[in-house]
């Protein structure tokens, strides 16, 4: 029973973040999803959830990863790999560094390496966490179409 409570709590959480970010779409989805995340950890259920991570790559990650890596076009890839590595890693490094000073700005006591492991959690590293976070601004349609790794020629 512990586990269905579980599952129906995290469920509820990831469908409240979905409907309040059809009500407020100015905040990125990821962001809402954290706000569930953390409120389910002040839940007396969630107190001492173990979730292993490798079972956590297992059953969410690696569909996701294989379901956008569907959608890639791995000839036009190979030719641009080079300005999909630099604006991949370099986008992310970039949100890394200033996430984690901009975090360690506001919560002085805590130190730099995990505010760094904080901003890490944020940083785009997928194109379905690219394409949520940047929907509402506008960005240059070749370097959309290089974070998400479909190549437009």
């Amino acid at each position: 029973m512990e586990i269905f409570l579980t599952v129906a709590l995290l469920v509820t959480a990831a469908v409240g973040a979905n409907i309040v970010y059809t009500i407020f779409p100015r905040i990125p989805l990821a962001f809402y999803q954290i706000g569930a995340g953390l409120l389910l950890a002040v839940v007396p259920t969630f107190e001492h959830f173990d979730l292993e991570p490798e079972l956590f790559m297992l059953l969410i990650i690696s569909p996701l990863m294989f379901n956008d890596g569907q959608s890639t076009n791995y000839s036009l890839l190979m030719r641009r790999i080079r300005a999909v590595l630099s604006l991949a890693v370099g986008l992310a490094m970039v949100t890394i560094i200033v996430g984690g000073f901009i975090a360690h700005l506001f919560w002085a006591n805590i130190s730099m390496a995990l505010m760094f492991a904080l901003a890490a959690i944020v940083a785009p590293t997928d194109s379905v966490a690219v394409e949520s976070i940047t929907n509402s601004i506008e960005v240059p349609e070749h370097v959309m179409a290089a974070l998400k790794k479909r190549i437009v020629i």
